[in-house]
């Protein structure tokens, strides 16, 4: 009957959604600001347990549980990048750090393409993604430029200022 072959249907479109989300190097999400200022997550897929070691039906139940994974020194700023782009329906781009009961603090990207609902709810379909190994890759390029920087105008012995750190200097007071 129609009523049956709706649920295969729908059956088949749920596989087919949890196949290509178990694919994804990332979590694929839909987060809703409420009128009244609530967040939900009614959507967050299976690798939500890897990035925030929460599954999705605890964020799904209570987005407050993925929440406490944030580092406390990031959540005002990722609030604020939120209510910016509710405001605005412009796109939500964060990084921002979450703390690991195993792994310790980790960093993650999120991007997010806002709407408003006709009831005034902003809705983001989104994916975050682990880029932990992108920003240990970047700190260790800091730390050799900062390096070469010191060897390039430091005496390796003495530790002075060398001729070409005075020169670049001099020249510069010169302008």
């Amino acid at each position: 009957t129609v009523t049956t072959e709706m649920r295969q249907d729908l059956e088949r479109s749920r596989s087919l959604l949890t196949k290509l989300t178990q694919q994804v190097p990332g979590v694929l999400f839909e987060l809703v600001l409420h009128q009244d200022g609530r967040v939900t997550c009614p959507f967050v897929s299976a690798m939500a347990g890897e990035l925030f070691a929460r599954s999705p039906i605890e964020i799904e139940a209570d987005i407050r549980c993925a929440i406490t994974r944030i580092h406390r020194q990031d959540l005002a700023r990722l609030r604020r990048s939120m209510l910016h782009s509710a405001d605005n329906l412009s796109s939500w781009r964060a990084e921002y750090r979450v703390d690991l009961p195993r792994e310790g603090l980790c960093w993650r990207e999120l991007t997010a393409k806002p709407t408003r609902g006709p009831d005034g709810t902003i809705v983001w379909h989104g994916f975050t993604t682990d880029i932990s190994e992108r920003k240990r890759a970047e700190q260790t390029i800091r730390q050799f430029n900062e390096k070469l920087e010191r060897r390039a105008h430091y005496d390796v012995v003495t530790g002075l200022p060398n001729r070409v750190l005075f020169r670049d200097r001099l020249e510069q007071e010169m302008k």
